[in-house]
């Protein structure tokens, strides 16, 4: 590369100076003082050193300067380098040869920078900017290039732009450049604009742009500052996103169609046999013990089938936002009694007690909050052991009439509380036991329609209670 009386020139030299191969990533050679530098105990010590690059911003810079010597020849900028594991911060004077292999290699002779401690932050900022990934570009009011960090800079090369060019390169940055002469408008009359724009470039690629007006800190003139971030994948990963959503809603419109379809033709045939069932049971002894039984199993049944479909349709309502509130003041303490009633009316091995205190009148919605305590007690029947007590407490707390149901059964999982009220969600120890998961659901916002809450304390295997609070009226 250099003839014997050249290199021995450059040993002389108290500069470090040193060959790097801009395509291979080599070290090719170095005077004596690039080789202390480096601590480097020989030339060919030196030369088997890796100077791969160890980010992908190194590696786009040195991008840059590849370019830049190809075009200009010379190149003054500062580096901050690392011999030996510790920074140095230099100005180098780069020169461009063409390697013989025709590579492009660049000829660096550094000198030491001296920065001032107040100013170590902003040299740790110029690296930040260096590094980052986003398009950062500093343009006059007419959009010439005054500055470019390395991200902006490879992108513009990347696209056939060169940031050295004569006209409006902002605009050329854009395909749409009507939308982007309008955000460079607002920009420089309100101070700040940002847009999607699309950009020249292999496909269709879009950017994320802001633009903030500023003052060039060597001019004092006024300057927009931009920043982009390419969003092609994003919207990308956007547009298939809607498309599954349009697709998950079109199925739960033809799942709520039907639901409600179903249940509606279930309803009328079971309410006739429900009816004709208590008609036979008050018969009394008319009915054989045996037949007695059997009506009274057939009537259970159907009142599950029942409450089963009306929990599916309240479900469904919920989804479609559809659900009608109408409340009015309303003595709560006889749906209490009802529904403990009814629960007990279906059951014969497990048996409910009841402690209620005189209760204030509410603004109540009657049909959803007999859904919520008729669901409640339900579950707690259903997941208690045989032979067990579920004890319910209607109580006046502070501002609120607190209804708690506990029982003793197979309680639910740690593991599964935060999820309880999840659509379709049931509870990993729930297998076995019928049950559609959407009750707790509809309960919750049954609760939240009037204003209350709904609590689930539990212990696996032992216990569960369920606390319902409904606001008692300011007036």
């Amino acid at each position: 590369m250099f003839d014997a009386a050249y290199t021995v020139a450059l040993d002389q030299l108290a500069s470090p100076i040193w060959l790097f191969d801009l395509d291979s990533f080599e070290l090719i050679w170095g005077n004596e003082s690039a080789l202390t530098f480096w601590g480097a105990a020989s030339l060919d010590e030196f030369r088997r050193r890796d100077a791969t690059p160890q980010s992908p911003g190194v590696r786009q810079r040195l991008g840059v300067v590849r370019h830049d010597l190809l075009v200009h020849g010379v190149v003054e900028d500062a580096w901050t380098l690392y011999p030996c594991g510790q920074p140095v911060p230099l100005t180098c004077r780069l020169r461009g040869f063409r390697l013989d292999n025709g590579h492009v290699a660049m000829l660096v002779e550094a000198q030491t920078a001296t920065i001032a401690p107040d100013k170590m932050n902003d040299l740790r900022l110029m690296e930040v900017i260096r590094h980052t990934p986003m398009l950062v570009s500093l343009f006059q009011p007419d959009s010439r290039s005054i500055v470019n960090n390395p991200a902006a800079h490879a992108w513009l090369h990347d696209v056939g732009l060169d940031d050295d060019e004569e006209g409006d390169l902002f605009l050329a940055m854009f395909v749409d450049t009507k939308v982007a002469t309008a955000l460079r408008r607002r920009a420089l009359s309100t101070g700040f604009a940002e847009a999607r724009l699309r950009v020249p470039g292999r496909g269709v690629r879009h950017h994320a742009v802001q633009l903030r007006r500023v003052i060039d800190p060597l001019t004092g003139s006024a300057a927009l500052l931009a920043a982009q971030f390419d969003m092609t994948a994003t919207m990308r990963l956007e547009a298939r996103l809607e498309k599954a959503l349009r697709k998950e809603r079109a199925i739960n419109e033809n799942q709520r169609h039907f639901l409600s379809l179903a249940t509606h033709e279930f309803r009328t045939p079971l309410s006739i046999i429900d009816a004709a069932t208590r008609r036979l049971l008050r018969l009394g002894t008319s009915l054989s013990p045996a037949v007695s039984e059997r009506v009274e199993s057939i009537r259970a049944a159907t009142t599950r089938m029942l409450a089963a479909i009306e929990k599916t349709l309240a479900a469904s309502l919920v989804e479609e936002g559809k659900i009608a509130f109408q409340p009015e003041m309303t003595d709560i303490g006889p749906l209490i009694d009802q529904a403990v009633t009814t629960q007990q009316g279906l059951i014969r091995d497990r048996t409910i007690k009841l402690e209620r205190e005189a209760l204030p009148p509410l603004m109540l919605d009657r049909i959803l909050a007999e859904q919520c305590i008729d669901n409640v007690l339900s579950n707690a029947v259903k997941y208690s052991y045989p032979d067990s007590r579920i004890d319910v407490e209607a109580a006046l707390r502070g501002s609120h009439v607190v209804i708690r149901v506990r029982n003793e059964g197979i309680g639910i999982p740690a593991h599964d509380l935060p999820r309880i009220f999840d659509h379709y969600f049931r509870a990993s120890n729930a297998r076995g036991i019928k049950g559609t998961g959407i009750g707790l659901y509809t309960v919750r916002h049954f609760m939240t329609l009037h204003g209350g809450t709904i609590t689930v304390r539990s212990s696996e295997q032992e216990w569960t209670e369920v606390e319902l609070r409904f606001p008692i009226p300011a007036n």
